[in-house]
């Protein structure tokens, strides 16, 4: 027997509010489609996934509109995402908001994974991604567009509503209906790409997230990463920290020192006269990041070694139990 694909139909709501706004009834397309109007406007419930993303393609096609999914992806909100978006409510930086956000979406959401990867060609850059399975018939193009965009919103949590993306990539066919939304109509994208995202400074991660109670000129002192009476070392501890949090599948020398304002060079001497590497860092908070992950007991093995970055989980339980003296699954049941 085939698996039904399900979607919550939360991701209805804003496609109806859109309309609703402009006095445009969708009652008839819903009706058509089998989707209950009322479900369609409170969010509750579930929607077969071949059935929403066929009445999502239909809608565009009616409306004339192909840049739908970008223009209604624009308006959604961090608070509009229910339990992700309540998630990142408390979430101090930019970095913190996006290790919720990637946490929830890879706990919750069917057939996704969210992270930050390391732009190999610029160290002052990264990569936010979201890899979605496509193992059912239905056309899904828009609706990666509107992921594209709720991943901008993330961004703009620190970075204000007026910040684009540059550079994007979509896993979906090549279009140019993105044009029809100011602010993308000089953005590059690459399509058929093996993941959805985009790129943005690096330097982002640890800016506090945008608020009326933060007066302007705070906002400023996430440029100075050091905490009162912290030694260097423990700055790079954390910001490392910091980076593998947030999702990041393998951070670099270059990525942490891009964070921390110095070259690389200048970096690595300060490790050595420290009397430690960057790879012993690395270990160190990557199995301090493990151990937290391995608190969380809806995540399996293997989805903690994906997370980690390990090519598969007998890799990651060897290096593991090297470390630990003990397997991760051990590890869980003594706690």
């Amino acid at each position: 027997m085939t698996e039904l694909r399900l979607h919550h139909a939360s991701w209805l709501v804003p496609f109806v509010r859109y309309f609703q706004e402009r006095d445009i009834s969708l009652q008839r397309q819903l009706q058509e489609a089998g989707i209950e109007p009322a479900m369609a406007e409170s969010g509750d419930g579930w929607i077969p996934k071949t059935v929403l993303y066929s009445f999502l393609e239909q809608l565009a096609r009616e409306m004339q509109m192909p840049e739908l999914g970008f223009v209604v992806g624009d308006t959604i909100q961090p608070q509009d995402l229910g339990i992700v978006g309540y998630s990142m409510a408390e979430a101090p930086t930019l970095g913190d908001a996006i290790s919720a956000f990637s946490s929830m979406i890879n706990l919750r959401v069917e057939e996704n994974y969210c992270w930050l990867e390391a732009d190999a060609s610029d160290a002052s850059q990264v990569w936010l991604l979201n890899q979605t399975s496509n193992s059912f018939p239905a056309k899904r193009d828009l609706a990666d567009h509107t992921g594209l965009m709720v991943l901008a919103n993330v961004i703009r949590l620190a970075e204000g509503p007026d910040w684009f993306p540059e550079q994007c990539q979509l896993q979906t066919s090549s279009t140019d209906a993105f044009r029809s939304l100011k602010g993308l109509e000089h953005s590059s994208f690459r399509f058929e790409a093996p993941a959805t995202g985009f790129r943005f400074a690096t330097r982002l991660l640890f800016k506090p997230l945008l608020s009326g109670n933060i007066p302007a000129e705070e906002t400023q002192a996430w440029r100075d990463l050091l905490e009162p009476d912290e030694s260097s070392l423990d700055k790079y501890k954390r910001v490392l920290g910091g980076l593998q949090r947030a999702g990041s599948r393998v951070p670099t020398l270059e990525m942490l020192a891009e964070l921390c304002q110095m070259s690389s060079r200048s970096l690595q001497r300060r490790f050595q006269e420290a009397g430690v590497s960057f790879q012993e860092l690395l270990q160190e908070q990557l199995f301090q990041h493990a151990r937290s992950l391995l608190e969380v007991q809806e995540l399996s093995v293997t989805e903690i070694a994906e997370r980690l970055g390990y090519s598969g989980p007998h890799n990651f339980i060897r290096a593991f139990k090297r470390q630990e003296g003990c397997t991760p699954g051990e590890w869980r049941q003594q706690r």
